[in-house]
């Protein structure tokens, strides 16, 4: 959905198919978040083709991160196609076909009729406790986000297995789904033998009459970008005021100590009695 096509052509189809009375399903995939106009273009086509459908299952390519974040691009968006080829044969080779355990049209028809939007969620896994593993992936990683899965409306669950699947396997998925969802009667399951699936499980659950919040529009989509905090301005050269030049005292000269001038009076002396022996000597 978000294209020509798909957005404008499916809800014709799909009111075709309801005015001639068959059971009307879609199977639909959303844009990524990141594809903000044609998201909600699809957003938009939703309303339209749920109007003319029974139920819609609707497949959130950027929830494909979750099971396939790793693959490459190419493989990665194939994942969502299979999804949906997966669904349409699981449903129908399990009415059509002899199964392990074989889905009534009636039932599926009382789970999915008057379904309203519907959610996808797939399970694998192997070895010990494969079944409970299996179960809790499908559940806790639906390809479409949901408010409250307790609250959907019917529930659709297929398991396939290899040969070595048991009976007793099954129906504790059977339950273990009964326990997501106790509000809710209208629960059926089958399960089909896959010789290529020997020592796994894979599960399908499949939640009619969910609400989302992208298909309501009640939250505005944003695409989030890490935000790099700023980065500090430089510290700006810190300008110092000139520091005071010490005053340098300057102190008076301090008097030079007077010399004892002993030896001074000594040669007075002596030149006073030579000049009075030269007195004396002329005087007599």
């Amino acid at each position: 959905m978000g294209g020509g096509t798909g957005t404008g052509a499916i809800p014709v189809v799909a009111e075709i198919t309801r005015e001639l009375g068959s059971l009307t399903i879609g199977c639909v995939t959303i844009p990524f978040t990141i594809e903000m106009s044609r998201r909600e273009k699809a957003r938009e086509a939703i309303e339209l083709l749920a109007k003319s459908c029974d139920s819609v299952v609707i497949i959130d390519n950027s929830k494909l991160r979750e099971v396939a974040g790793n693959l490459p691009l190419k493989e990665a968006l194939n994942v969502a196609n299979a999804l949906v080829g997966a669904f349409v044969k699981n449903l129908t080779d399990t009415i059509t076909q002899p199964s392990l355990v074989n889905l009534d049209y009636a039932d599926l028809r009382a789970v999915m009729e008057r379904g309203g939007v519907s959610s996808i969620g797939i399970g694998e896994s192997d070895g010990q406790n494969r079944v409970e593993k299996a179960v809790a992936q499908a559940i806790s990683t639906p390809l479409l986000d949901v408010r409250d899965i307790s609250a959907s409306y019917g529930v659709l669950v297929h398991i396939v297995g290899g040969e070595d699947l048991t009976l007793e396997e099954v129906a504790v998925a059977g339950e273990l789904i009964m326990d997501k969802v106790p509000n809710t009667k209208r629960i059926i399951w089958g399960a089909k033998v896959d010789n290529n699936l020997t020592g796994g499980v894979r599960v399908m659950a499949v939640l009619t009459g969910v609400e989302s919040p992208f298909v309501t529009g009640e939250v505005k989509e944003k695409v989030v970008v890490e935000e790099k905090p700023p980065e500090p301005e430089p510290e700006k050269p810190k300008v110092e005021a000139p520091k005071p030049k010490p005053v340098v005292k300057v102190e008076p000269p301090k008097p030079e100590p007077v010399k004892e001038q002993k030896s001074n009076y000594i040669w007075i002396i002596v030149i006073l009695i030579i000049i009075l022996v030269l007195l004396w000597y002329l005087t007599r």
